[in-house]
């Protein structure tokens, strides 16, 4: 740092706070491989894992549970327009074209919540993953008006999931081939 050939120190700086930064992450994340299943910390961090998880499910549930209220109640609403008489439903048209889209919407957004519940349930996501769009998610319900965001985090997502997939089937196929050649061998 103290090179007179390098003028601007800021750069270096920010470079080296960074690699620090990420040293520590992966000091952290090698103690949490590292860590034993069955010692206290391993058993610890299980325990921290599953509370996470069924925080996370849990959400997920009542997250579901108050999407399809919203998607019942523009049901209703859509079915009253369709009741009302002909003079006054010309012009609920417009509102209930708008509410159909509304309900497409919910459903696509409930299929994918339900999809991520399972992918919780079986590991293929973190919990972790799934509080990071949380709050994305929340204003969602509020406003209903943030789709695009949403399918592009639900791509992203999505995409994690089936890396996960394919690391695993090939980690299982690598272990298979090196057991038949040992066979082989022996």
């Amino acid at each position: 740092m103290t090179n007179l050939k390098v003028k601007d120190k800021k750069l270096l700086q920010n470079a080296r706070s960074k690699i620090e930064i990420e040293t520590e992450k992966f000091k952290s994340w090698e103690k949490v491989v590292k860590a034993k299943a069955f010692s206290k910390e391993g058993l610890a961090a299980t325990i921290k894992q599953d509370e996470e998880k069924e925080k996370t499910r849990k959400w997920l549930d009542s997250y579901l549970k108050d999407l399809e209220d919203v998607k019942n109640s523009h049901e209703t609403e859509v079915e009253k327009i369709k009741k009302n008489k002909k003079s006054e439903r010309k012009s609920g048209k417009n509102r209930m074209l708008l509410l159909v889209q509304k309900i497409e919407d919910l459903n696509f957004h409930c299929q994918k919540i339900e999809y991520f519940l399972r992918a919780l349930e079986n590991d293929r996501i973190s919990s972790f993953r799934l509080n990071e769009i949380k709050e994305m998610l929340e204003y969602f319900l509020e406003n209903s008006n943030y789709k695009e965001a949403l399918e592009s985090e639900y791509e992203g997502l999505e995409t994690k999931i089936l890396q996960r997939i394919i690391l695993n089937s090939m980690a299982n196929q690598g272990r298979l081939n090196s057991r038949r050649r040992g066979r082989r061998e022996g």
